[in-house]
Parts: C-alpha cells; sequence; structure tokens
C-alpha cells in the first residue's frame, strides 16, 4: 500500500484542482438567478401540460396514459433542477452573499422535501469523506466486500443485495436519507455536529414541512387527493428517485472504488473513485450539469454553469485522471450485479494508470 495523499507521480488533490481555471469559481449572480427563473418556469410549462392531460377510461387510454407518464417524468426533471439549484446554494455557489444562498436554497430544497441545514451539514461531510467506507453518509456507507458478505447476518445480506443490486435502492434512497438528515445526531453519528447545529436543522427541518406540507394541502383542498398526486407528489418521487440514481451512478455504481481508513486519501476518494455519467445534453441542460461531477467534487463552489468548462480543462491536462460514462440501462444492470466492494490482493491496484483495467482484476479476484 502506497502510504501519505500523493501517487507516486507526485500528483494530490491540489494538482488536479489547479488545472481548473480561476474563473470557473468566479459566480456570476446574474447566470445564478437565470438559472432559477429557467427552473421553475420549466416546472411551469410542466404544470401546464400535465393540466391537458386529464385520463378518462375508454379509448382515449391509449394515448392518455403514455402522455401522462412522459408529463410526470419531464415534471419530475424540473424538480430535479430545482433542488440542484438549492444543491448549488448549499455550496455557497449561487451567491456572494451567504444569506441569499440560504434564503434561495431553503426554497429550492423544500419543495422537494430537504431541509437545508440538514442537506449542507449532511453533504459537506460527504465531500470531505468522499468515498470512505463507515464515513460517507451515502451510497458506500455500509457497502460490503465478498467476504464480509459471506459472514454477514441475513438482514444486512439483504440490504446489500436490495439496496446496491435491484432498483430499490434508488426507489427508497432518498426517502431514507431524508429521514436521516432529519435525525442526523442520532442515525449519522459520524457527522460532527457544532454548537449551533442542532437550531439550523429545527429551524430547517420546520421550513422543510411548512413548503412541502402546504403545497400538498392546497392541492388536496382545491382538487382533492388525485390533484396532490398529479401535480406534486408523483413528480416530486421521480426527481428523488432520479437524485438516487445520479448519486448511485457518481458512487456506487460498477466502476465505483470504495475504501477503508487505511486506503483512503482525498485524491482517491474525490478524483479515482468520481466521474461523470453522460446523458442527452437536453437532459443535462434540465438537472444544471449536476452529472458533470469530477470538478464538483474537486471544488464543490464552481457554479454549475462553469461545471463543463471545468471538465475540459481537466481532461485536456490530465486525461488518464478524467473519467466519464455514457449512461445506459446494460450499464446500470451490470452496476447492480456487482454490489459488493472489490478487493485485488496482492499489489496496490489503486494506483495503475489503467483505472479500467485495475477494476476488472480486482473484480475477477473477488468473483
Amino acid at each position: 500500500m502506497i502510504d501519505g495523499r500523493a501517487r507516486k507521480d507526485g500528483t494530490t488533490i491540489a494538482t488536479i484542482r489547479t488545472l481548473i481555471p480561476k474563473e470557473c469559481f468566479e459566480i456570476d449572480e446574474a447566470r445564478s438567478w437565470r438559472g432559477v427563473f429557467m427552473a421553475f418556469a420549466r416546472l411551469a410549462f410542466a404544470t401546464a401540460i400535465l393540466t391537458q392531460i386529464r385520463p378518462v377510461w375508454g379509448p382515449g387510454l391509449a394515448w392518455q396514459i403514455p402522455a401522462l407518464l412522459a408529463a410526470w417524468l419531464f415534471s419530475g426533471w424540473c424538480f430535479t433542477g430545482i433542488f440542484v439549484i438549492g444543491h448549488d446554494c448549499a455550496h455557497m455557489a449561487f451567491s456572494k452573499r451567504r444569506w441569499v444562498n440560504e434564503a434561495v436554497g431553503h426554497v429550492c430544497l423544500a419543495v422537494g422535501y430537504t431541509a437545508f441545514h440538514n442537506w449542507r451539514i449532511w453533504h459537506n461531510h460527504h465531500h470531505g469523506k468522499t468515498q470512505l467506507r463507515g464515513q460517507d453518509p451515502d451510497w458506500p456507507e455500509r457497502m460490503l466486500t465478498r467476504d464480509e458478505y459471506d459472514h454477514a447476518p441475513l438482514g444486512d445480506k439483504a440490504h446489500v443485495r436490495l439496496g446496491f443490486g435491484t432498483p430499490l435502492g434508488m426507489l427508497v434512497g432518498f426517502w431514507v436519507g431524508m429521514f436521516r438528515r432529519t435525525f442526523m445526531k442520532q442515525l449519522a453519528p459520524q457527522i460532527p455536529i457544532t454548537r449551533e447545529a442542532p437550531r439550523q436543522l429545527l429551524f430547517s427541518s420546520i421550513f422543510m414541512l411548512t413548503v412541502s406540507g402546504s403545497i400538498i394541502a392546497l392541492l388536496v383542498h382545491f382538487g382533492g387527493a388525485w390533484m396532490a398526486a398529479k401535480y406534486y407528489l408523483v413528480p416530486t418521487f421521480i426527481a428523488a428517485t432520479h437524485g438516487a440514481l445520479l448519486t448511485y451512478l457518481h458512487h456506487t455504481s460498477a466502476d465505483a472504488l470504495v475504501f477503508d481508513a487505511r486506503d483512503w486519501t482525498p485524491l482517491r476518494g474525490q478524483v479515482i473513485s468520481t466521474f461523470n455519467v453522460r446523458f442527452p445534453r437536453w437532459i443535462e441542460a434540465m438537472w444544471f450539469d449536476i452529472n458533470i461531477h469530477l470538478p464538483h467534487h474537486l471544488a464543490p463552489k464552481i457554479p454549475w454553469y462553469n461545471l463543463r468548462k471545468a471538465a475540459e480543462a481537466i481532461k485536456k491536462e490530465r486525461p488518464e485522471m478524467y473519467q466519464e460514462r455514457v449512461f445506459s440501462f446494460g450499464y446500470l444492470r451490470r452496476s447492480w450485479a456487482r454490489p459488493m466492494i472489490a478487493r485485488s490482493p496482492g499489489h496496490d491496484f489503486y494506483e495503475m494508470a489503467s483505472f479500467e483495467a485495475a477494476r476488472e482484476e480486482a473484480f475477477d479476484a473477488a468473483e
């Protein structure tokens, strides 16, 4: 094992970060606010489409049901985009003023059942301990090696197989995370809590419940349970599932590496284990390029509108450090087929130049 924070060639996370042009770190508040306008304008358009689709039993269902499903998917992606704006706010990458970041962040996250300070504290710990098992509170936290799995209790085996190896993990991942963030001190004790944090967590939780609860109550009042489901509950469920999917692809898919404390370094967690997963350009635009994930982990304060430029700079200067995959359902099935951590005995495969070959070797050794 190579001890320390640098590779054999002297590369550290700092040397990769310096490849990003300085202008990528600049916050353009006009562009930030245009992003808010675009996100809510898209949602308004999606809602307008949904108002025109009124499924009625009969021959019309042949087109009404597919149209409704497509409109729900589009509306869900709109909510995903709003969430990403709030995500930028949590990194203080929306505005140069902290209070603006917190105000906009509270609103954008609350409509998606997320409390701002809860998310901020949780997500910052994820960035600080990315891919460190037992510390990173997202997907890698509870992954098992093959040997650990073979000796694990039945409940832990079910958690691995169902959560990491089937669509169930994406369907429930966000909601489990929301519950744990609400009771962070008890359910994520590895995350340090400052003296002022409990008050912030309580305020954000109450604000989130007030906003999301009010939306549901108003929709039920004016149109019943169907209106609440049609315009809010189903689209936000789709958004939550997509958020869990993106996090899974970036951090726990077939190509991701998960480390124990003795092996982990910031370079391994933030660079070697982080890569972009690409979708059609118009879909990425709806998500404000959050899938351009490598530069985000190198420098979380890069605003969403500078992620592409930062990624291109890294790719040009250090292509061997730049990893990218094109999403396909085959790629997702391959990830589900490998729900456990692979280990390659006999050498430090994390230092190999070819990450793809190293991973394949590790998985061959584990299977």
